[in-house]
């Protein structure tokens, strides 16, 4: 999933050879391509129903049934991909995208990952990180809590 964004990098990588096997490895059966505004190789797609039950869109209102149903998300690191995912309780890979300016997503990714929440990566080592990866070592995301960040508010604003 690469968001609203476009990431033809990520996309590209996915429907590699080499991430196929993976998906295979892993016994797959279904793969959902949230592409954005993105381009997609039509013959990729068609190799890979061959294989599998694939569903490639750009946009939806929301993408929390799909990723409510998935064993595994793979997403860019957008800061709302990040935490919609750790919320639903899937593992996460997220994929850094090298090639955008002030990159906050690094940031991000390698806060949430040395926090143990998720696991990042660059297109390039994708496949590695996936082959490598153990999803039984993330810990749960933690659910936010409101009225921590009231009560922060109401003694910043002089209220308590």
């Amino acid at each position: 999933m690469v968001g609203t964004t476009q990431f033809d990098a990520l996309i590209e990588t996915i429907l590699s050879e080499e991430i196929v096997q993976l998906f295979h490895k892993f016994k797959c059966k279904k793969i959902i391509l949230q592409i954005g505004q993105g381009k997609i190789d039509d013959q990729a797609i068609e190799r890979l129903s061959k294989e599998f039950d694939v569903e490639v869109y750009a946009l939806k209102p929301t993408i929390l049934p799909d990723v409510k149903s998935a064993d595994l998300v793979i997403s860019h690191a957008g800061a709302g991909s990040c935490i919609e995912v750790l919320n639903a309780g899937k593992p996460l890979v997220v994929v850094v995208n090298e090639n955008l300016m002030d990159n906050h997503q690094l940031e991000l990714a390698q806060k949430l990952s040395s926090d143990g929440y998720l696991f990042y990566c660059v297109p390039q080592t994708l496949a590695t990180t996936l082959d490598e990866m153990n999803i039984e070592t993330l810990k749960p995301y933690p659910k936010g809590n409101a009225k921590g960040f009231v009560k922060y508010l109401d003694e910043w604003m002089g209220f308590a």
